[in-house]
């Protein structure tokens, strides 16, 4: 008899006198032959430990579970080889995860699986208090681990707000400096007329204005320098718009713009009843150039009826009067 027969016999005689056994899908009488169970080991090469199906590399693990814990599998009534060793394979499962696995490699969703299997096995009848024992020391330390590594991800963070408040606070003092040169260059293009802050290429116009209507801001008594710069250029954009704009431009909008700011100007203190005077004969020129203009288009479609009629009463002549026989004008 050879090694491997001899050794298969062994684990037959396990077989047999732990008990009856069922092979998964296979008939109770094809189970109880002993030739199919020889043929069965023979073929995967399975040994058999403690009533147990395993393969040879579980052997070693199984062997350290039954020395150090002999009560494990005890109580288990199961019969059914098949889901013996499918529950054994569960519980080596856990027992390699749980002993060679890092904590901190171990998730949550790893835990909650093993733990879910440690409450079947039980159910099974298998005694894994030892390795629940190991399961609550284990949940610790990964607990405690994925602190430690919460720790640095939030250490890490704080490290990017850190950075990015800095980066922040660069970009404004950046800004801030681009807005004091563009103030500081705007300052520059601009100077100081009859008391107004002004762009230089209004001081033509205001030299006009205050020479021409030299009360024109004797009771405006704004001190803030940019309100007062704000309604003076209101001033210029209506004085813009009533004497530079051709009449035909002028719309009915630019009109009423024109009179809202005007009385902006006039609550600010302006004294600018000249101005007011230009806008009502502005206003009024735009209405009687507007009528005018429909009078006219009155006209041309009355004339225009009138040719209409004329070519009508010049085709109803007779046919033999020629052009030399139609009276011309002295």
């Amino acid at each position: 008899m050879s090694h491997d027969e001899a050794r298969i016999r062994k684990n037959f005689c396990k077989l047999t006198a732990w008990g009856a056994y069922q092979f998964k899908e296979r008939s109770l009488e094809e189970a109880s032959s002993s030739t199919v169970m020889m043929k069965h080991l023979h073929r995967h090469e399975k040994e058999v430990i403690n009533g147990f199906i395993l393969d040879p590399s579980q052997t070693t693990i199984a062997k350290w579970i039954f020395t150090h814990y002999p009560e494990t599998a005890v109580h288990v009534q199961s019969q059914d080889l098949a889901l013996r060793t499918k529950d054994m394979n569960v519980l080596l499962d856990i027992f390699e995860t749980l002993s060679y696995k890092k904590s901190c490699d171990i998730s949550e969703a790893q835990l909650r699986h093993v733990s879910d299997n440690l409450s079947y096995l039980k159910r099974a009848g298998f005694k894994v208090e030892w390795l629940r024992a190991k399961f609550d020391d284990v949940s610790l330390n990964a607990c405690e681990a994925r602190i430690v590594k919460l720790k640095e991800e939030v250490k890490k963070q704080e490290q990017m707000v850190s950075y990015l408040k800095d980066m922040l606070k660069y970009e404004e003092a950046k800004l801030k400096k681009l807005y004091y040169l563009e103030a500081t260059s705007s300052r520059q293009r601009k100077v100081t007329a009859h008391g107004f802050i002004i762009a230089s290429s209004k001081v033509k116009l205001a030299n006009w204005i205050f020479h021409t209507y030299p009360n024109t801001s004797a009771n405006v008594k704004l001190q803030d320098d940019v309100l007062r710069t704000r309604y003076v250029n209101l001033l210029f954009s209506v004085i813009k718009r009533l004497y530079h704009k051709p009449l035909s431009d002028l719309t009915e909008d630019e009109l009423s713009k024109a009179s809202l700011e005007l009385s902006d100007v006039t609550q600010a203190g302006f004294s600018v009843e000249w101005l007011a005077s230009k806008l009502e004969k502005v206003t009024l020129e735009k209405k009687t150039s507007e009528d005018r203009i429909r009078e006219l288009e009155e006209e041309v479609e009355k004339l225009k009826l009138t040719m209409s009629e004329e070519k009508v009463k010049l085709k109803k002549q007779p046919s033999w009067i020629t052009k030399t026989e139609i009276p011309t004008s002295p």
